[in-house]
């Protein structure tokens, strides 16, 4: 029996790939692309209805977060006791877009000479890590799925995405370039996108078994 490998999960910046192995029958599969209406120059509001005058973007390449989320059925996501890594660097959030799984860990190491702080008030997950110095780092459990932006208190400038998942079907991507999943059991699935200044799009769509489907989202 032929076997056939596919990535299922990569962490930011492709450091570390989960994979899985499947047999020729490869169940469902969803694949797309996500149309990103020009970069992101200049960071989001960090309060709604907030403003960014003055405030220059971050220079990372621009990158998107994908996942699928099963809706006929709770997924428990693989989790594991390494928490994910997003730093201050050089007055940014470095990498500013992760994906994690429910109950997975974000640690936020401050490597900058100065005091730093990380919040965020999305209903998903709200916290204030207070602020603190260089050589310190705060340590986040993500219970409940959903998107949370994060920022910095004292810096206008930072800011960054989580995207909490409940699925092991996910992916950090550059920009314009193609995803796909495949080994999908048929029924419904809920295809999240989303890039690190929290633009976002969700689309719906139903696989029979071994049926390939497209979809098209759009940030906004």
């Amino acid at each position: 029996m032929k076997l056939v490998f596919r990535i299922v999960a990569v962490s930011m910046l492709g450091l570390a790939f989960s994979t899985v192995c499947t047999a020729d029958v490869k169940g469902a599969e969803i694949h797309g692309t996500v149309n990103v209406p020009g970069a992101v120059h200049t960071p989001p509001p960090r309060y709604l209805g907030g403003g960014t005058s003055g405030v220059k973007g971050n220079p990372q390449t621009e990158l998107i977060a994908v996942a699928v989320e099963w809706l006929d059925s709770a997924m428990a996501p693989a989790v594991t006791d390494t928490a994910l890594v997003m730093a201050q660097e050089n007055t940014w959030f470095v990498p500013n877009l992760l994906v994690v799984p429910v109950g997975g860990q974000v640690t936020f190491p401050n490597h900058d000479a100065i005091f730093h702080n990380v919040f965020s008030y999305s209903p998903p997950h709200s916290f204030d890590l207070g602020r603190y110095p260089k050589g310190q780092t705060r340590t986040v459990r993500f219970e409940e799925h959903g998107i949370v932006r994060i920022f910095c208190e004292i810096h206008a400038s930072m800011y960054g995405t989580i995207l909490v998942v409940n699925s092991n079907w996910y992916r950090v991507i550059n920009a314009g370039i193609p995803f796909d999943f495949g080994g999908l059991p048929s029924g419904n699935f809920r295809v999240i996108a989303v890039d690190a200044a929290g633009r976002r799009s969700m689309q719906d769509v139903h696989v029979d078994a071994s049926e390939s489907k497209s979809v098209s989202l759009t940030l906004k």
